[in-house]
């Protein structure tokens, strides 16, 4: 009953947001770079996750809790993937038809009853989703069904170690209230944080291996919350523009990639301290079903 009420508030929450998004046009343009336009560094990292994996063009890969269908799009134009999502938000899966030129297949889906056979994905990735969880054993259970032997995974959540972190601090200082200011708008609550440990270990279970890589600790974060702004404002104002300068676009996202590359090397090793401590305000879980090599 409690995980039903949880999935009906998130529900609410999210067609709340799809039915916020305007340009259609826009969003498709952005997503036509791939992660060239990675956005924020959390973008970079989950790239390089992804290719770690070295996905062969024509792999079938899906999102749980995909919204609307950004990061498949993005991971089909850099990777050639076949691309499944899966979302609670029938607004938000609405949405995903109207993308021109992307050709993943969206469905409207609980993670904890995903319409999927066994064995039947190369890889997944689930975004931000598993805080949202009440039942998390039964969601990574689902979550790890659909994978073929030696499938990949990887999810990014928000994790319960969150002490001196810079959310941490901002809620310090800000003195918000016990829901940390607006993380009920995004449908987070403090009791459904992650703990890494216990998802790494409850995949384990399953018959994974599987490790946690901590991120947004500190610096890391800063970057993602303020600095990204002023970086992506010029190419997003170049886009809205609907100006078409192939060299010019080539110009900027060469710039834009060795920036963001320089700073994600820089900002995680500022972020060592929290790391090493096992603090952090997200981490990534990555592995493989069965005993292959990560």
């Amino acid at each position: 009953m409690k995980n039903d009420i949880n999935e009906v508030w998130q529900r609410t929450i999210y067609e709340k947001k799809a039915r916020r998004t305007k340009d259609i046009a826009f969003e498709s343009l952005r997503d036509s770079f791939g992660f060239r336009f990675c956005r924020t560094l959390k973008d970079l990292k989950f790239r390089q996750l992804v290719a770690s994996f070295n996905p062969k063009k024509g792999s079938k890969i899906l999102d749980v809790g995909c919204f609307t269908g950004h990061t498949l799009n993005r991971l089909s134009v850099d990777f050639g993937i076949e691309g499944y999502g899966v979302d609670l938000s029938p607004e938000a899966i609405k949405l995903t038809k109207k993308y021109k030129d992307f050709y993943n297949h969206f469905s409207i889906a609980s993670g904890n009853k995903l319409p999927f056979k066994n064995g039947f994905f190369d890889g997944a990735v689930s975004l931000d989703v598993l805080e949202h969880i009440t039942d998390k054993k039964k969601f990574l259970k689902e979550f790890f069904r659909i994978l073929k032997p030696g499938g990949w995974f990887i999810i990014y959540a928000v994790g319960n170690k969150y002490k001196f972190t810079f959310s941490w601090f901002l809620w310090l200082v800000l003195a918000k209230n016990t829901r940390y200011g607006d993380w009920g708008k995004a449908g987070h609550t403090e009791e459904n944080l992650v703990d890494s440990k216990f998802s790494k270990t409850e995949l384990e279970h399953l018959g994974s291996k599987c490790i946690v890589v901590l991120f947004h600790s500190f610096f890391t974060l800063i970057f993602d919350l303020y600095f990204t702004r002023f970086f992506n404002k010029p190419l997003n104002d170049y886009l809205k523009s609907g100006r078409n300068n192939f060299h010019l676009e080539k110009i900027y996202l060469t710039f834009y990639s060795l920036v963001f590359r320089v700073s994600l090397y820089i900002f995680c090793f500022l972020d060592l301290p929290w790391n090493f401590l096992g603090l952090s305000n997200g981490f990534f879980l990555i592995g493989r079903k069965g005993s292959g090599k990560l």
